[in-house]
């Protein structure tokens, strides 16, 4: 009896171990503010203009991590993803990403650019460059019970590519 007790208690901890099918194990965490936060399900929780944009999407071929997806960001224009998070009024929070400039010669009259807000406060800028994929990250603190975390891009040239994003409150609780 003890030994059929101990192989069900083995079973069921193993399944409470196995990752699910399209976990981003950089963002997937227990934690983490961000609903979709590998964009493994399009651009569900996410709102702004690069939902609309035809020159940005979902990029499920090449994901950084994950099995799913990343964003590609590439428009003449500045471009938003956005997503509205439940946060403590006066907490500091840890928001990271992972990011890759796709471009090779971006057109002199569209520079590209890259930002990241929180609550309307700018906590991130991206520096200038073609780079590898990389990981960001920046800190900031709420102002209050909702604050929205946006990424503002424009990339005329070629694409920026967004995956694992990732807030939580530090010092972790």
């Amino acid at each position: 009896m003890q030994r059929a007790i101990g192989m069900l208690a083995m079973a069921l901890l193993s399944l409470t171990m196995t990752p699910r099918a399209k976990a981003d194990v950089l963002c997937d965490f227990q934690g983490n503010l961000v609903k979709n936060c590998s964009f493994e399900e399009g651009f569900t929780n996410w709102y702004g203009t690069t939902t609309t944009d035809n020159h940005n999407g979902i990029d499920g071929f090449g994901p950084a991590y994950g099995n799913g997806g990343e964003v590609y960001l590439g428009s003449y224009g500045i471009d938003t993803l956005s997503q509205m998070l439940d946060t403590v009024p006066g907490q500091e929070y840890m928001i990271a990403f992972t990011l890759l400039n796709y471009t090779d010669s971006p057109p002199v009259f569209y520079p590209n650019s890259f930002t990241v807000t929180f609550g309307g406060d700018t906590v991130f800028t991206y520096p200038a460059g073609r780079t590898g994929l990389t990981w960001y990250g920046a800190s900031a603190i709420a102002s209050g019970p909702h604050t929205e975390l946006s990424f503002n891009s424009r990339n005329a040239g070629g694409y920026f590519f967004l995956d694992s994003v990732s807030v939580r409150p530090t010092p972790e609780p």
